[in-house]
């Protein structure tokens, strides 16, 4: 006696309408992956596009999810829904702002002397 297994059909959502509103969801990926893809990403400037590659990855899925968009789908134009810049535009526009507002308040102290500006008319002897 054979037993029929119930499987889900790959086009279900993760997320169901009733369970979890997409700004509700939107709110949930900011706070649980967004905020993890973040940290320390400043160190990760001027790398190769393999090392960001991962982090790229896990934010194109989080937003596939929130979107509950198909998993073959591009990302980018989920990303734009979001208002999510990509992981290499958010490690250049966090080093952005934080240099602005060193330069322009001096705070946070113990940053203040460290940002100086790059002299590129410099010639080796």
């Amino acid at each position: 006696m054979a037993r029929k297994l119930e499987v889900l059909p790959p086009t279900t959502p993760l997320l169901c309408d009733h369970l979890l509103s997409t700004e509700l969801a939107s709110t949930l990926a900011r706070s649980l992956i967004l905020t993890r893809l973040d940290y320390c990403n400043s160190l990760l400037h001027g790398s190769h596009t393999s090392s960001i590659q991962t982090l790229l990855r896990v934010q194109n899925n989080a937003a596939r999810i929130v979107l509950q968009a198909p998993r073959r789908c591009h990302a980018n134009p989920l990303l734009r829904q979001l208002h999510w810049l990509p992981v290499r535009h958010r490690i250049n526009y966090k080093l952005a702002v934080m240099t602005y507002k060193i330069h322009s308040t001096g705070l946070p102290a113990y940053l203040s002397h460290q940002p100086s500006r790059i002299n590129t008319n410099i010639t080796f002897i």
